[in-house]
């Protein structure tokens, strides 16, 4: 295992850049918090490159400076399971271009367990320590043992990816592992996207209070934010959703009957103190932004079960078709593209093959079946 560098000044950063432009595949791969800290952000960011492992410091230097390196489409950056990384990226405005995704080629080679140590283990005999997997890495100084986890973690892949990668091609299932990484990589940064505008309207409840309910549950929830990120501290440790929505249920009267409310939670002051305020700014109007997020359109009763229909005609073909082929049902149609074919009836050859996700090779090879199954009946 290399001996890991840490970069933590502009002149390091450069000198990694430089690295970067002269090799032909690097590994990535980034660490958020860890332990229910509040708000999610990038920590650590380990690149394994050319034989060298560095361990990038994003509070002391600007990790956009790798944007040129990283964007790249002509080299690829291989991940273990991009979703997260691709988020901590998104909310750091870093772009990241072709990805070779260790964990989506194991899923689809259908591979029954896909985390690296299970990997590492059965392609390469290795044994892996995730002991520090769950640490706070936004804590400083990195001792010598964090510096070793992090520097195996950004190795591994490479050598999984020298694995699987024939396999894949063997398989012919290419196309389908780039398609379904570059679509969890958009979908992680249009998620980091909408999280930095109050997540209220995503709660079940939402939907059923009136006006003046919606106007208070958003102002107690970003209320919750603000101490959360106080704390660096989860809101939901704090004050679980479930009991915020029975919070909001009703907006109280004044501060007397809002600890009332709160019970056993009004012994947190600052909590108390939050919610106080919070119901000050309870009129607050609802940006726009948050209220169409909030009354997105839902398909009436008789649609959703048509939808249900689709999905299980989907299902199980896929099933069937999985089994043909030898290759894992995620190979054949991703849940998340099934429920999206499902939920629009007798899509043509050309929307077929324009929904996010569904990639050249799929369109080619099922389009037409995809048709057939989607018309209502």
């Amino acid at each position: 295992m290399s001996e890991p560098v840490l970069v933590d000044t502009p002149d390091a950063l450069e000198q990694l850049c430089t690295d970067l432009a002269r090799v032909p595949i690097a590994c990535i791969d980034a660490e958020g918090p860890g332990q229910g800290a509040f708000p999610d952000r990038l920590c650590l960011l380990v690149i394994s490159a050319g034989g060298a492992v560095s361990v990038v410091d994003p509070f002391r230097v600007d990790v956009r400076r790798l944007a040129p390196e990283f964007s790249r489409h002509d080299r690829p950056l291989v991940v273990h399971d991009v979703a997260y990384d691709a988020r901590l990226f998104g909310l750091s405005r870093l772009p990241i271009g072709l990805v070779h995704d260790t964990a989506v080629a194991a899923s689809m080679l259908g591979k029954p367990k896909t985390g690296l140590a299970s990997l590492a283990l059965e392609l390469l005999g290795v044994t892996v320590d995730k002991s520090l997997q769950s640490s706070a890495w936004a804590r400083r100084p990195l001792d010598a043992r964090a510096m070793a986890y992090l520097a195996g973690d950004a190795e591994l892949p490479l050598a999984v990816h020298a694995v699987l990668w024939p396999a894949l091609q063997e398989a012919d299932l290419l196309d389908e592992v780039l398609t379904e990484t570059a679509y969890r990589i958009n979908k992680a940064y249009a998620d980091a996207e909408t999280s930095k505008i109050p997540g209220w309207w995503k709660l079940t409840s939402a939907r059923g209070l009136s006006d003046r309910g919606r106007r208070w549950l958003r102002s107690a929830w970003i209320a919750r934010d603000a101490l959360a990120r106080k704390r660096d501290r989860a809101p939901a440790l704090f004050l679980p959703n479930d009991e915020l929505e029975a919070l909001c249920r009703r907006v109280p009267s004044d501060a007397h009957e809002l600890r009332q409310m709160l019970q056993g939670r009004a012994k947190d002051a600052a909590l108390v103190a939050a919610l106080q305020q919070a119901l000050a700014c309870a009129d607050d109007a609802i940006p726009e932004a948050e209220r169409e997020q909030l009354e997105a359109a839902l398909p009436s009763g008789t649609e959703r079960e048509r939808g249900k229909q689709r999905r299980k005609r989907l299902n199980d073909w896929r099933g069937v078709e999985s089994r043909t082929r030898g290759v894992s049902e995620l190979a054949i149609l991703p849940g998340h593209l099934a429920d999206r074919l499902s939920a629009i009836p007798n899509l043509g050859l050309v929307e077929v093959a324009a929904i996010a996700g569904m990639g050249t090779r799929r369109a080619e090879r099922y389009g037409s079946v995809l048709m057939g199954l989607l018309e209502d009946r």
